[in-house]
């Protein structure tokens, strides 16, 4: 029988931050900056560190590695790293079954901690969210010390994973009993993760803010920022975005402007009367990240404003990007493609079996809140 890996620290542990950092507006999450991401996973060291080679770049190393040495697994770990980001940058849907057999072909030569965990986040993004439980307990038991002692990226991918298919209890189990407990930067952003999704916003300001104090004192700007963006994300959910500010301001003094720091401004911007603003940001954003799910954001922005032409504009290409992923056999965008027809008022017979396909695979507060709205509306 082969061993099972433990996990040992390799080359392939700099690339686990874009893992546990899960795009601020995934295709596919609920409308607004997203609900489902989990806190950027990162050292001192690796801030510091040279900036990693582009996705694309990388995909085309270890494929070249690959053809090179076949049985060579951490090459595969590595590749399906590398498309999962690439993913995210393109927003090509096909990218993730690639993804998905890269890490099995890894898998399938070795056990190995570091593909364990790869494909927990791949399942995440993908909003195959009870595959990706299965993989974060096994990558929990590959940690050092077993699931006892389990890495905190490992944690903070099963909350996500929890969350995402409504297992709040067990997500509960996960993290800290209160803000105070939260000891390092990771329990208290997944700390601030649980709290948000069960709808104590409040709260969750408050662990992200002990976050963003514990990344202070680890010297670790990016995360600190990261933190900042999240506690006011918090604020606008309880309908007090005008205080969000400070922490959007702090955010942009740590560290460089992240899209998830602009969403969360545009989404201060909508929520206090400036549509304008909301949609000059997401204009933005668009003009070097063509997201569907920014798209469906502009349009609701745009039609606010009164700005017809763009709406439908940004009508057209969020509803574009969201069928293309459905088309290619991925689940993440259904409930995206069905709340852009509520918030659209179009194609309601089409958005509630969507919803309802939705509901299937993703479980969360905001798919049970979009399925809701739409039988209210069709009865």
């Amino acid at each position: 029988m082969r061993a099972r890996a433990r996990h040992s620290p390799t080359p392939v542990r700099r690339n686990l931050a874009a893992l546990a950092l899960l795009v601020a507006l995934m295709p596919g999450c609920s409308a607004g900056r997203g609900s489902s991401e989990t806190a950027p996973r990162g050292t001192v060291a690796a801030q510091a560190a040279k900036p990693e080679p582009s996705a694309q770049e990388r995909i085309r190393y270890y494929s070249e590695r690959i053809a090179e040495s076949p049985r060579l697994y951490p090459m595969y770990t590595q590749l399906g790293i590398a498309l999962l980001d690439r993913t995210k940058e393109t927003h090509d849907p096909t990218l993730l079954a690639k993804a998905r057999e890269a890490e099995a072909t890894a898998l399938a030569i070795q056990d190995n901690f570091e593909s364990l965990l790869a494909m927990a986040a791949i399942q995440n993004y993908s909003h195959r969210f009870e595959d990706a439980i299965r993989w974060g307990r096994r990558a929990a038991d590959a940690s050092v010390g077993g699931d006892a002692a389990r890495d905190p990226a490992v944690t903070a991918l099963l909350v996500e994973a929890c969350l995402g298919f409504g297992k709040l209890e067990e997500a509960a189990g996960l993290v800290p009993r209160s803000v105070e407990e939260a000891d390092d930067f990771h329990a208290a952003a997944s700390l601030g993760r649980w709290l948000a999704e069960a709808g104590r916003a409040d709260e969750a300001e408050k662990a992200y803010s002990r976050a963003a104090e514990l990344a202070r004192r680890e010297d670790a700007p990016a995360l600190a920022a990261w933190a900042e963006t999240a506690a006011a994300g918090a604020l606008i959910d309880s309908g007090r975005a005008a205080e969000a500010t400070a922490h959007l301001e702090a955010a942009a003094r740590l560290a460089p402007t992240t899209t998830f720091l602009l969403l969360h401004r545009a989404e201060a911007a909508q929520a206090t009367g400036r549509s304008a603003e909301a949609t000059a940001i997401l204009e933005e954003i668009l003009r070097h990240d063509p997201d569907p799910a920014v798209e469906a954001l502009a349009f609701v922005a745009a039609r606010k404003a009164g700005d017809g032409a763009a709406a439908e504009r940004h009508f057209r290409a969020a509803q574009q990007g969201f069928q293309r992923a459905i088309e290619a056999g991925e689940v993440h965008t259904l409930g995206a493609l069905a709340k852009l027809y509520l918030d659209a008022d179009r194609n309601l017979d089409s958005a509630l079996a969507l919803a309802r396909e939705n509901l299937q695979w993703k479980r969360d507060r905001a798919a049970a809140e979009t399925l809701a709205a739409l039988e209210a509306q069709r009865r």
